[in-house]
């Protein structure tokens, strides 16, 4: 059974199903069951379960929704289905696409800045299930409280993500944990332990390529069997996403390490791979710091054309937050060049943007 299957049965139980359901120890539904070992819900319990039920039902956001309100009703239902240690169910909706070109919903969580919430579904389930979970769980904490800017938080996950996937020899989650690490510690301002961690995983992504899996023979744990990258980006290997990912982190890495070059040469990279498998979050990301490197050179021109295409890409699946970034830079080159009227305008949509979403702060990110 799919995850969309799994996600519909959700949806459909019936009153009756619910008053005769019952869990196991895992936290697996069991209708009409008459095994004494099932757990049998209370009635508290099972006002939890009908509360879950109608959340993922009748729940409809409206069409201009906040991002935060078209997950919601997701939200909620883990929130109560954890009540009933419900943990299957819970990582079932972890999987949820609202949309066919969206990723899952533990992913598009982070992708859309609802740190918070991508922490509040992720952490129940650590220890619940089993080790796939697991490293799953513990790279999206490790994610989230970095863009916290919880970098000890960030990193104490992150080494358990690493641990974990060394002892079950998982050389993709192996992957992932490093990624994690070199872009906390680069967030962080420790630029050359964070290229540390990045060569590292870039490393460990040549050996994934060289043999063609991300698990030794025989491991039972596959991390394709979660769906952890769900096919986001089309018929492409693995380790494409990691390594344009990564390649953007040094482009970061090499600004801040003073070596402009060196981070223009990375940001090709990564934008040549992103552009082959339409990963639009790193494109984003490596033309926002391509433009950063070339305007240290003098380079004018070249920085304000990379903000030009990042601008255009404002609608595709990025945060309010990355687009205001984005308009701040712009806005900056705009007066460098006494374009004052493109100034202007990029401030007066800036404004507009921060009313909307209730956020009088401008981020200055790349």
């Amino acid at each position: 059974m799919n995850v969309s299957d799994r996600e519909l049965q959700l949806k459909t139980f019936t009153e009756t199903e619910i008053l005769n359901c019952c869990f196991t120890a895992t936290g697996q539904l069991v209708l009409d069951s008459a095994n004494d070992l099932d757990r049998q819900p209370t009635l508290h319990q099972k006002a939890h379960f009908r509360a879950a039920i109608y959340w993922l039902k009748h729940y409809q956001p409206d069409r201009q929704a906040s991002q935060f309100d078209q997950v919601r009703g997701y939200l909620e239902a883990a929130y109560h289905l954890g009540q009933l240690e419900a943990w299957d169910l819970i990582r079932q909706i972890l999987f949820v696409r609202l949309d066919s070109d969206r990723m899952p919903l533990h992913q598009q969580l982070g992708i859309w800045g609802l740190y918070r919430e991508q922490i509040d579904l992720c952490q129940p389930l650590l220890g619940k299930a089993n080790h796939e979970l697991d490293c799953l769980c513990l790279n999206n904490l490790g994610y989230a409280y970095t863009h916290l800017c919880q970098y000890q938080t960030a990193v104490s996950h992150y080494q358990r993500l690493l641990q974990l996937a060394t002892e079950n020899h998982n050389t993709e989650a192996q992957a992932k944990a490093l990624g994690g690490l070199g872009l906390c510690y680069g967030n962080w301002g420790q630029y050359q332990t964070a290229w540390n961690y990045c060569q590292q995983q870039l490393q460990v992504l040549e050996r994934i390529d060289e043999s063609g899996s991300s698990t030794q023979p025989g491991d039972a744990l596959s991390l394709k069997s979660l769906e952890w990258e769900q096919d986001s980006y089309g018929e492409c290997p693995s380790t494409a996403v990691e390594r344009g990912q990564t390649f953007a982190t040094l482009g970061y890495l090499e600004i801040h390490l003073r070596r402009y070059r060196k981070a223009i040469y990375y940001c090709q990279q990564a934008l040549a791979i992103a552009h082959t498998i339409n990963d639009t979050q790193t494109q984003w990301y490596a033309l926002g710091r391509l433009a950063v490197a070339n305007a240290q050179l003098g380079k004018r021109q070249k920085a304000l054309d990379a903000l030009q295409q990042q601008y255009q890409q404002r609608h595709q699946n990025h945060n309010c937050r990355q687009v205001s970034a984005v308009l701040v830079n712009l806005s900056l080159v705009y007066c460098y060049q006494r374009n004052f009227q493109a100034a202007i305008n990029c401030g007066q949509e800036l404004l507009e943007i921060n009313q909307q979403n209730g956020d009088i702060g401008i981020l200055f990110d790349f």
